[in-house]
C-alpha cells in the first residue's frame, strides 16, 4: 500500500491507495478479503489516503493538482473540487454532514498555507485558520461540524481546534509523552481516539471527553483507523509484507432498553411538500419544490434540501415534476414531469443530480404516476391515464410495467374510471398489491394483488370501510395497509404467505386521523404525513395614512383554536361567519360558526350529511345579501356542489350539483350578486358562469385559455372583478367586465416572474370604487392589501398586514378586516418497531 487507508461508515469496506506503474491508484476492498476494485488513478505518484463520506458513498483524496471526489460504486468519473498550490494528501476528511471536505493546502507563499474547507459539490476553499508551526497531520471533524481537530509540531505535538463559526484556534489537547500524528471522534463525541509514537512504537491512545483524561488503549505498529459508528478497528502491518487486519466490537455496547411496542419519532417538520416518498434506506424524501416545480429531496440526517432537476417553470409553456418514487438501492428517483402541450413523461435522475433519463414519454398520456419499483430494479410499476380524461378527477386509464431499460410498457389492469392510488411489489417482485375503488366515486377502496406470473387478481381485503395504501413488510410474509374500520385511520396487518391471504387482519397501530402515508423503509418503518396546521381568525384596523395595521391583529375566538379559517361578514356587519375544523369519531369535518360583532356570541351549525370542503383559501363561506343563508362548497374527491345553508335551521339546499365530468367543470369559489339574484362562480379552470337562483339556469358570462382564479361581484351589481393567469399557478392580471357578460378590462399585470397572493383573495371596497387583492408573493415577505382604482386613474394604495395571512374579509365599514393567520403545515413522522415478530425471506 502507498500511503494510508480509510474504513467504510458500515465497517464493511477498505478503502486504500497503491502505487501502480509508478502512479497512485485507489482500490477498495472487503474487509472479508477477495479483489480490490479500482476506482481511479493519478497521473503521478503523488496522492494518498481516500477518505469515505459519511454516507459510504463518496470518496475522497487529494493530489497535487486539488482535491477529488469519486463515486464507492466505481461508476463515474472523479469531479475535481478544488484547485490549490499543493495539498496535503494525508490530511484529507469529511464534514459529518457529508457536505464539505477538509484539507491542509499549501498557497504560493507559507504565510498561505491553511486548513480549508470545501463544499464537496466544487467551490471556492474557505480559509479556516493559518498555521503557525510545522504541520504534521492528522484532521479531524468533531461530530457537531463546528470544529476542526489538527496537530501542530513544536517541541512535541500539540492538538489544537480550529472553529468554523471564525473564532481562533485553541489547545485541545497536550500530550508531552508522545508525538501525535492522528485522532478519529466516536459518532457520540464522548472519547477522541489518536495515535501517537511513544519511544520509537506506535500506540493508540483515547480522551475520554467527559474527563478529560487520556489513557493507553492498544499498541500497534501503524496507525489505526475507525468506523463511523465507532464498532470496527483497522490497521496495517508493517512486518515483511503489508497487511490489513481489522479489530470489531471492541468498544463496549450502551445498555438500552429493548423496545416493547411501536414507537413513533418526528422525521421532517415542516414537510415542505408530500408529492414522493422515503427512500428504502429511510435517508431522503422525495418531494416537489413548488417554488418552480422541481423535483427535491430531503435529507432526514442533515435536514438539508435541494433540487434534482432544474428544468421546471410556470411559464408558459409550464413544465413541473408530480408523483415520485425511489429505486432499491435509494439512488434514483423515477418520477412524472408534466410537460404543458407535450404530455408527461416517467423519468430517472440520480441521488448526486445530474442529466434524468426519459423512461417513457407519451404524448397523449395526461399523468403518469410512477408508484413502485421492483427490487431487482428492472422495472417501474406506473398508472397512465389517457390525456383526454387527465381533466377529470384523477381518472385511471391503466396500471403499467415499465421497463427500466427500454421504456416498454406491459399492460397489467385497465382501471377504467375506479381509482387507484397505492402499490407495492412483494421481495421477490412476484406480486403486486394495490388499493382499488369499490365503486366510481366511492371513495372507499379494498386491497387487491396481482400474480405477475400467472397473471391472475385476487381481491385479499374486502371490507365496508376504507383500506388503502397496502405495503409489503420485509419479509414478504405479510401486508400491512390504512383502514378506518375502527372509526378513525389505523395501521391494520394480514399474513399473506406466497400471495395467499391467511386469517382476518389484525390492528396494529391507531393514529386518528392521517393525511398520507409516505411509504414502508426496508428496515420496517412506515412513514406518514399529517395536517399539523394552526389557523386562527384575527380582526384587524387599517391605517391608509400609515399603510399598516394600526395595532397587531387579534384573536377573534378562543374555541377549536388552530382550526378557524376562512372569515366571511355578512352584508350588514353584524355578523362573521368561518369554517372550525371539528374532528369527530376520528373523522376531521367542518362545522360553520357565526359570531356575533357586538357580543361575540357564536352559534355553530353542521348541515346532517353535508360534507363541507375545508380548503384554507378557495372554498369560503359567502353570505346571501340578504342574510339569511351561507353559500358553500360541499362534496366529495369526485363531486362538487353549490349549497345553500340556512342560517336559522341549519338545513342546506344543493343548488349547483357537479359529478366530475368531462372536462373538470367543477365550480369553484362562488359569489353572490349584491341583488341575490345570481350566483358567479369558475367553472373548470376557464369559465365564469352566471347561475339565475329562481329558475336554476346557467349562463356562460366569459371564457378564455388562460386560467381563471377567484372572483367577486361589485356592489353596484354592476361588474365582476377575476384574477386572470396564462399559466394553472401564478395569477398576476387582474381584470374586471359586466355582470351581464361582455368585453373583459385590464385593471393591472404583475411583472414577469412573480405572483398575485391568491391566498389573499379578491373583494372590493364597500364604494365599490376599488378592488382588493393580495400584493405579489414572496417567500419571507409579510402580505400587502393593494386598492386598485377601478377607472383605472390614481395610485394604487399599499397596507402592509405584516405577516402572511389568507381569506381577507373586508367589513362593510371599509376600515376593519378580519384574515386568517396560522402555520399551514405538515409533519412527516415514522412508525418503528411495529412488527410483532421477525421475518426471514422465503
Amino acid at each position: 500500500m502507498h500511503g494510508r487507508f480509510d474504513l467504510s461508515p458500515d465497517g464493511r469496506t477498505i478503502a486504500y491507495a497503491e502505487l501502480v506503474d509508478e502512479k497512485v491508484a485507489f482500490f477498495t476492498v472487503s474487509v472479508q478479503g477477495g479483489e480490490p476494485r479500482l476506482l481511479a488513478s493519478s497521473d503521478s505518484g503523488s496522492g494518498h489516503t481516500p477518505r469515505w463520506s459519511p454516507d459510504g458513498e463518496r470518496l475522497a483524496y487529494a493530489h497535487d493538482d486539488g482535491l477529488y471526489v469519486v463515486r464507492a460504486s466505481g461508476d463515474q468519473t472523479p469531479t475535481r473540487i478544488a484547485q490549490l498550490a499543493k495539498w496535503e494528501p494525508w490530511s484529507v476528511r469529511w464534514s459529518p454532514d457529508g457536505q464539505h471536505v477538509a484539507a491542509f493546502g499549501f498557497g504560493e507563499s507559507e504565510k498561505e498555507n491553511s486548513i480549508f474547507v470545501v463544499p464537496a459539490s466544487g467551490g471556492e476553499p474557505r480559509r479556516l485558520t493559518p498555521l503557525d508551526g510545522i504541520y504534521k497531520e492528522g484532521l479531524a471533524w468533531h461530530p457537531d461540524g463546528e470544529r476542526i481537530m489538527y496537530h501542530l509540531s513544536k517541541s512535541h505535538s500539540e492538538t489544537y481546534q480550529a472553529f468554523l463559526d471564525g473564532r481562533p484556534p485553541s489547545l485541545f489537547l497536550d500530550h508531552p509523552d508522545s508525538w501525535d500524528y492522528i485522532g478519529e471522534w466516536t459518532a457520540d463525541g464522548r472519547r477522541f481516539y489518536f495515535s501517537g509514537s511513544a519511544g520509537g512504537e506506535w500506540k493508540v491512545f483515547v480522551y475520554d471527553a467527559e474527563s478529560g483524561d487520556v489513557r493507553l488503549f492498544r499498541e500497534h505498529s501503524s496507525l489505526p483507523v475507525w468506523s463511523r459508528d465507532g464498532k470496527t478497528m483497522a490497521w496495517s502491518s508493517d512486518i515483511t509484507t503489508r497487511q490489513l487486519w481489522v479489530m470489531e466490537d471492541f468498544i463496549p455496547k450502551p445498555k438500552v432498553a429493548a423496545a416493547s411496542g411501536p414507537m413513533t419519532r418526528q422525521v421532517w417538520a415542516p414537510a415542505l411538500d408530500s408529492m414522493g416518498m422515503i427512500s428504502p434506506n429511510g435517508r431522503y424524501i422525495s418531494y416537489v419544490n413548488w417554488s418552480r416545480g422541481n423535483l427535491a429531496v430531503h435529507d432526514c440526517r442533515t435536514g438539508e434540501n435541494r433540487d434534482l432537476t432544474d428544468e421546471g417553470t410556470w411559464e408558459e409553456p409550464a413544465k413541473f415534476c408530480d408523483v415520485s418514487i425511489w429505486s432499491p438501492d435509494s439512488r434514483q428517483v423515477a418520477y412524472c414531469w408534466l410537460d404543458i402541450g407535450n404530455g408527461a413523461s416517467l423519468r430517472i435522475v440520480g441521488l448526486d443530480g445530474g442529466q434524468p433519463r426519459v423512461v417513457h414519454c407519451d404524448p397523449e398520456s395526461g399523468y403518469v404516476w410512477p408508484r413502485a419499483w421492483s427490487h431487482d430494479g428492472s422495472q417501474i410499476l406506473a398508472i397512465y391515464c389517457n390525456k383526454g380524461a387527465a381533466g377529470e378527477s384523477a381518472h385511471i386509464d391503466k396500471v403499467v410495467l415499465a421497463s427500466v431499460a427500454d421504456g416498454s410498457i406491459r399492460v397489467l389492469k385497465n382501471q377504467g374510471d375506479r381509482r387507484c392510488r397505492n402499490m407495492d411489489f412483494s421481495p421477490d417482485d412476484r406480486y403486486v398489491i394495490f388499493d382499488l375503488e369499490t365503486d366510481v366515486g366511492s371513495g372507499t377502496y379494498d386491497i387487491h394483488l396481482i400474480d405477475t406470473v400467472e397473471d391472475e387478481e385476487t381481491v385479499l381485503v374486502e371490507h365496508p370501510a376504507n383500506d388503502t395504501a397496502p405495503y409489503w413488510t420485509p419479509g414478504g410474509q405479510r401486508i400491512v395497509f390504512l383502514s378506518d374500520r375502527s372509526g378513525s385511520d389505523a395501521l391494520w396487518m394480514l399474513d399473506v404467505p406466497e400471495g395467499k391471504p391467511q386469517g382476518t387482519p389484525r390492528p396494529i397501530k391507531e393514529f386518528g386521523s392521517l393525511q398520507k402515508s409516505m411509504g414502508l423503509t426496508s428496515a420496517g418503518a412506515l412513514h406518514y404525513i399529517f395536517d399539523a396546521s394552526t389557523l386562527d381568525i384575527h380582526a384587524a384596523t387599517l391605517d391608509f395614512a400609515a399603510g399598516a395595521l394600526r395595532d397587531a391583529p387579534t384573536k377573534v375566538s378562543l374555541r377549536y383554536e388552530g382550526s378557524n379559517f376562512a372569515p366571511s361578514w355578512s352584508p350588514d356587519g353584524k355578523y362573521l361567519v368561518y369554517a372550525s375544523g371539528r374532528t369527530e369519531d376520528g373523522e376531521r369535518g367542518y362545522d360553520l360558526v357565526i359570531r356575533s360583532d357586538a357580543t361575540g356570541e357564536e352559534k355553530d351549525i353542521s348541515p346532517e350529511d353535508l360534507t363541507m370542503i375545508g380548503a384554507h383559501a378557495f372554498w369560503v363561506p359567502r353570505w346571501s345579501p340578504d342574510g339569511r343563508s351561507i353559500l358553500v362548497t360541499a362534496g366529495s374527491p369526485r363531486q362538487f356542489d353549490l349549497c345553500l345553508v340556512d342560517v336559522e335551521t341549519g338545513g342546506y339546499s344543493t343548488i349547483v350539483r357537479n359529478w366530475g365530468e368531462p372536462g373538470d367543470s367543477r365550480p369553484r369559489e362562488p359569489s353572490f350578486s349584491a341583488d341575490g339574484k345570481s350566483i358567479y362562480y369558475i367553472r373548470g379552470d376557464h369559465s365564469i358562469v352566471a347561475l339565475d337562483v329562481k329558475t336554476r339556469e346557467e349562463t356562460v358570462l366569459y371564457e378564455t385559455d388562460d386560467y381563471v382564479y377567484m372572483l367577486a361581484g361589485s356592489p353596484d351589481n354592476q361588474q365582476i372583478v377575476f384574477l386572470e393567469t396564462p399559466d394553472a399557478v401564478r395569477p398576476k392580471v387582474v381584470k374586471v367586465m359586466p355582470a351581464a357578460g361582455g368585453t373583459s378590462r385590464v385593471l393591472y399585470v404583475l411583472e414577469e416572474g412573480v405572483r398575485l397572493a391568491p391566498n389573499v383573495g379578491v373583494s372590493w371596497t364597500p364604494d365599490g370604487r376599488h378592488v382588493v387583492v393580495g400584493g405579489p408573493e414572496g417567500p419571507d415577505k409579510p402580505d400587502e392589501l393593494w386598492f386598485i382604482p377601478v377607472s383605472g386613474e390614481g395610485e394604487i394604495s399599499k397596507v402592509n398586514l405584516g405577516v402572511k395571512v389568507t381569506n381577507v374579509a373586508l367589513h362593510p365599514d371599509g376600515q376593519r378586516i378580519s384574515i386568517t393567520i396560522g402555520d399551514a403545515k405538515a409533519e412527516i413522522w415514522a412508525l418503528e418497531n411495529f412488527l410483532p415478530e421477525p421475518e426471514t425471506t422465503p
